[in-house]
């Protein structure tokens, strides 16, 4: 017995040692390096790299951009589609050649050099921005979205619906934040709050945002019913549009998708629809277990109209 009580040990003991002297985990020793510059407008230069860069090490100092006579002035820099590539937002720039210097790390740390060029573009920037990233869903208590490029952060118009007092905080040029203004308030758990953007925010450029809806709902247990409606116009179901959910006030709003239009709603009582599309303007009483039809007849009523 104790002979096996001592072998057992030293197995043990032996197994021990060895982990310990187990080879270390491969650690990244590879600097990021610049694969390709180019400038996309006068105020985009794009920077893709060999590998993902750490972007919270990034600010407007990681690089300096120049040419024969002047220095670039770098307003912000920001990851792109991925991290391996990174936005360069500057100044007007010329049609020059402009020397690139810099130093940037990758998520291990490593540092990676930057010595390069490309040609200033004139082209201006006339692409629109869109929401890459947003907050929707159950069990979520505020807004947070993110653009796909910097955005003007100077303002930004937006409705809650239904109404609620909100506060817009812009986070970085690309993300912000729309939350209850007092923050001793919260959105009540048994209701769903939609935000409504309507092309009332814009880039840097000044191209417009598209039009955007997201909902949310504090509730940890959502399981709404669906009501759903046609849209039609001269007996043809209507292209795309926005409708309006009502009972006495507004309480959601959606698009509407080739002639249909759906709303999450927590009970099967009567709800109106207003519905909206080019020119276009209609309502009608709905029901959860009904067939559903809104016809809309030439209007000059606008979705500011509909919700004040």
């Amino acid at each position: 017995m104790r002979t096996y009580i001592w072998f057992l040990a030293s197995v043990l003991f032996i197994i021990t040692v060895c982990a310990h002297k187990a080879p270390p985990l491969f650690k990244d020793r590879v600097h990021p390096k610049l694969t390709r510059i180019k400038a996309l407008s006068n105020c985009q230069v794009l920077l893709s790299f060999s590998e993902d860069i750490d972007t919270l090490s990034l600010d407007e100092r990681s690089i300096i951009v120049y040419s024969h006579s002047d220095t670039l002035e770098i307003v912000a820099l920001y990851p792109s589609l991925s991290a391996a590539e990174i936005m360069c937002l500057t100044d007007t720039q010329f049609p020059v050649k402009y020397q690139v210097t810099g130093a940037v790390y990758d998520t291990a740390q490593n540092k990676g050099i930057i010595t390069s060029s490309f040609e200033g573009s004139t082209k201006p920037d006339t692409v629109a921005p869109y929401i890459a990233k947003y907050s929707q869903g159950a069990n979520t208590h505020e807004f947070i979205l993110r653009f796909s490029e910097a955005m003007d952060t100077s303002g930004i118009t937006y409705h809650i619906i239904p109404a609620f007092t909100t506060l817009c905080e812009w986070l970085n040029l690309r993300t912000c934040r729309i939350a209850p203004q007092d923050p001793n308030d919260i959105f009540a758990p048994d209701s769903t709050y939609y935000l409504f953007i309507n092309r009332s925010a814009y880039d840097v450029s000044g191209n417009p945002l598209v039009q955007f809806i997201t909902s949310i709902t504090p509730d940890t247990a959502y399981k709404p019913f669906l009501l759903k409606s046609e849209v039609r116009a001269n007996d043809t179901l209507a292209r795309d549009g926005i409708a309006v959910l009502k009972r006495s006030e507004p309480k959601g709003i959606a698009f509407i998708r080739n002639g249909q239009v759906t709303f999450e709603v927590r009970d099967q009582e009567a709800y109106t629809i207003e519905a909206l599309c080019n020119g276009y303007y209609g309502s009608n009483v709905v029901w959860f277990d009904s067939i559903n039809i809104i016809t809309v007849w030439p209007n000059g009523k606008t979705i500011d109209s509909i919700i004040p």
